[in-house]
């Protein structure tokens, strides 16, 4: 095109040779640009492959692509960019397959409206890789008093984690825990949410102590208890004898602790 243009330009045709130059800048703005697209995808590919290797994960395919993109680069960019596109995105696939993956349940024996309580919360990795710099925020009907930061979690193992609140309603309410942790090898930041219920008791005394009007079954030892025995009858509704209660020191049903 630059021959032809000067060749215009020689026989005094200068709106063709004009026509000419735009034509042959375009082009070379064009390779200009696909040369900026290559590598900028290059050093994405193989930053990519690097975090592979370093995480002990076969780079094969990712790199296979790359080289192809190499070899064409000289002959056909666009088939060049291509190939290198498709090793970037088949090694972002194999590092978003070796994340971590923390799921876990929510138990508590029992909580007081308007009173702290303890919400046990289990944790477990069932991901590939370590979770690390993990924090929890627990939402609901409830003031959350502290919320425990776990260091990291392995892969394949579970933590048990006490979080203390104070509910502010009774009956079965509905609690979440949201999860923020890093992936250990590049520090994505991944979320989870775990969602359960608690069980709240109204306000009020934990148990009372007073003489059974029926007969009734002690919730610790199973046996009879019988209309005018001493009995200790818990916030959950549990009823013991006194002293089943003075020997284990908390209900058998919801572990509220009884102090005599």
């Amino acid at each position: 095109l630059l021959d032809q243009a000067q060749q215009a330009t020689g026989e005094n045709n200068t709106s063709e040779a004009f026509q000419l130059l735009m034509e042959a800048d375009q082009r070379i703005l064009g390779v200009e640009d696909s040369h900026k697209k290559f590598i900028d995808i290059s050093i994405a590919a193989e930053s990519a492959i690097e975090i592979l290797k370093r995480i002990g994960v076969s780079t094969g395919e990712s790199a296979r692509l790359l080289a192809l993109a190499d070899l064409e680069r000289d002959k056909d960019y666009d088939s060049a960019i291509e190939f290198v596109a498709e090793a970037l995105d088949s090694a972002k696939s194999t590092i978003e397959s070796h994340s971590p993956n923390i799921t876990g349940t929510i138990d508590s024996p029992g909580l007081q409206e308007d009173a702290e309580g303890d919400v046990d919360i289990t944790l477990k990795n069932i991901g590939n890789v370590l979770a690390k710099e993990i924090t929890m925020q627990l939402s609901g009907q409830f003031e959350a008093v502290d919320a425990p930061r776990i260091g990291s979690l392995n892969p394949g193992t579970d933590i048990l984690v006490r979080a203390r609140i104070v509910p502010h309603a009774s009956g079965e309410l509905p609690i979440r825990v949201n999860i923020t942790c890093k992936r250990h090898f590049d520090g994505s930041l991944l979320n989870f949410e775990l969602d359960g219920k608690v069980s709240v008791f109204s306000a009020g005394p934990p148990y009372t102590i007073g003489r059974a009007t029926e007969t009734t079954k002690c919730a610790h030892c199973q046996g009879r208890v019988k209309s005018g025995f001493e009995i200790v009858t818990c916030r959950c509704g549990s009823n013991l004898h006194l002293t089943c209660a003075k020997r284990t020191g908390q209900c058998p049903v919801c572990s509220q602790k009884f102090s005599f």
